[in-house]
């Protein structure tokens, strides 16, 4: 695997993560349904996941990000009973 295909896959990753996790929420009634605390959770949980790729960069350098998954992005911890799959990381 080279670097392009390794970035590849963690976009697919992060794109998989926004879709399922964050998308979630932006029904409106949902959305409404927040606080404006979770609300910024949720926007600063986006905000980590569209930035991951970058941040994996920063990390690995030059190296293939093998064992990213270790570096994903915090959820907020409400997830945990406010999205039907709970968490994906504790």
């Amino acid at each position: 695997m080279d670097m392009e295909e390794a970035y590849a896959k963690v976009r697919s990753s992060r794109n998989k993560m926004l879709e399922i996790y964050v998308d979630y929420f932006q029904k409106p009634l949902l959305w409404e349904s927040l606080s404006a605390t979770e609300q910024q959770d949720l926007r600063d949980y986006r905000q980590a996941l569209l930035d991951w790729p970058t941040t994996l960069q920063g990390i690995y350098g030059e190296e293939l990000p093998i064992g990213y998954g270790r570096h994903n992005p915090t959820q907020p911890s409400w997830f945990a009973t406010k999205h039907p799959k709970g968490r994906m990381f504790s």
